[in-house]
């Protein structure tokens, strides 16, 4: 058992826009896509923990133990969100294919490990966490980042000396009911700002 961080992150509209392209430019528009997010991920001290067609699953505080994992992964959810940013605008730029993206991110206990057969393991995270992770990514809409007060009030308080939180703005959304979760989460909806570099 292991407290972390999972973030799921998924192209908006990309399957509808994906019927219209070859399937050599779906494939250089989802590598170019995770070309960015990989780095992004790998810069904050993530772990990119699969690939999910025009999404992905990476986690903050496994395999190697991050007291800081909540601060990590909204560092990276915001990070993420304005690379995605810039990188629209490229692609739109020399006219290629893009769409928006959608991020979730919730931190709690799971189990993280080794599960499959004795031919095929994959190390992954399991538990309710990355169920709920999953389903505020589902409901976020384009260039949107959902987690819980709970996440976020974890990233505040682990910021060690020194080391702060990306500049963002967060807007109350209200309880919201997800598939396959009982109770009713309080979901916030949290807005990268661009910050100057001077």
């Amino acid at each position: 058992r292991s407290e972390i961080t999972v973030l799921f992150a998924d192209l908006r509209g990309f399957t509808t826009m994906a019927n219209k392209l070859t399937p050599e430019e779906v494939q250089e528009t989802l590598n170019s896509f995770l070309e960015v997010m990989v780095t992004r991920i790998q810069e904050a001290g993530g772990m990119m923990d699969k690939f999910l067609g025009d999404g992905f699953m990476a986690l903050f505080g496994a395999p190697f133990r991050q007291g800081d994992h909540a601060r990590r992964a909204l560092n990276a959810a915001v990070s993420i969100q304005l690379a995605h940013r810039e990188w629209m605008e490229k692609r739109s730029a020399g006219r290629l294919p893009y769409r928006p993206l959608g991020i979730g991110l919730a931190a709690g206990e799971t189990v993280v490990g080794a599960y499959g057969t004795h031919t095929r393991m994959e190390y992954t995270a399991l538990g309710h966490v990355v169920n709920l992770s999953s389903r505020l990514c589902g409901a976020a809409e384009a260039g949107e980042i959902l987690t819980t007060p709970v996440t976020r009030e974890a990233a505040l308080c682990d910021a060690p000396a020194g080391k702060s939180l990306c500049a963002f703005s967060f807007l109350p959304k209200g309880k919201m009911r997800f598939k396959n979760i009982q109770e009713t989460v309080e979901v916030i909806s949290i807005t990268p700002e661009e910050t100057s570099h001077d």
